[in-house]
């Protein structure tokens, strides 16, 4: 459609402009809620690409929404991955108009929260962040496993090893468990996130099963048959990654167990616990 039209379109409040593409895409901001992930981002597949799309519709007020949000502010590279789009002039900008804040930190710039507390919180966070580099130096793989990667893992395994429930709502219950979700927050993850619905095979959100459905999902899956079907991914998984398995956790602080400080284990009152 011609560019004029999508600028009329565009000024009301009905639809918004992509963030990339000099925004010559289009969505109505319907669309855009419901699809899209909890970070606000929706980002569907055009002729050329990716058109993103956030709930915050403009460029300035997204970059300023995620140099607030985030738990470590936000650097213009990371914008750029984000947003699909180079993000260093409108950061700038934003930091110029003192309504986020600029800092120099190893050799980049972070943008945060302008309050001085709420920035110190995110710079000692980027700093907690940096992971400790375990690859050897000519491995290029990419050592991330994305959480859509390893529920279709798991679905993949609990086809022919989970019985007692459907695999489908098995991985979603997998799912649960790392985003620490209510069996109704769960349901609604899966409605907006479509990488998630596609890594179970849930075509609609219409097909994602309600809260209760899951809560009894829970309730009926069979501990052995969860326990086997781990234990089968985890064997899947290790032999994909060569250097799986062999950094686990360095701390445990953020881990939940059953036994996290060592008056518990040393007192006895979680059998089978040891410290270290």
């Amino acid at each position: 459609m011609p560019a004029w039209y999508i600028t009329h379109i565009s000024s009301t409040d009905a639809f918004y402009t992509s963030l990339n593409h000099n925004g010559k895409y289009i969505a109505s901001k319907h669309i855009v809620g419901h699809r899209s992930t909890h970070d606000g981002f929706w980002r569907p597949e055009v002729d050329d690409g990716t058109a993103v799309f956030h709930r915050k519709r403009t460029t300035k007020a997204t970059l300023k929404h995620l140099a607030f949000r985030r738990p470590s502010g936000l650097t213009p590279a990371e914008g750029r991955d984000l947003l699909r789009r180079q993000c260093y002039r409108p950061l700038r900008k934003l930091a110029e108009n003192d309504e986020i804040h600029a800092t120099d930190w190893n050799n980049t710039t972070v943008y945060t929260h302008s309050w001085p507390s709420r920035r110190d919180d995110q710079l000692s966070q980027r700093q907690t962040d940096q992971p400790t580099d375990l690859t050897p130096d000519d491995d290029d793989a990419d050592g991330y496993l994305y959480r859509d990667e390893l529920i279709a893992t798991f679905l993949s395994v609990a086809v022919s090893q989970i019985q007692s429930i459907t695999p489908e709502r098995a991985a979603a219950l997998v799912l649960r468990q790392f985003e620490g979700d209510s069996f109704d927050a769960l349901e609604r993850r899966l409605r907006r996130n479509h990488s998630f619905r596609e890594a179970l095979d849930y075509v609609e959100p219409e097909d994602v099963p309600d809260g209760t459905s899951l809560w009894r999902a829970f309730d009926e899956l069979s501990p052995n048959e969860l326990r086997d079907c781990l234990q089968s991914m985890c064997s899947e998984l290790l032999t994909d990654h060569e250097h799986g398995g062999e950094f686990v956790v360095i701390d445990g602080t953020h881990i939940a167990a059953w036994a996290n400080t060592r008056e518990e284990i040393e007192n006895g009152d979680v059998e089978g616990a040891s410290w270290g």
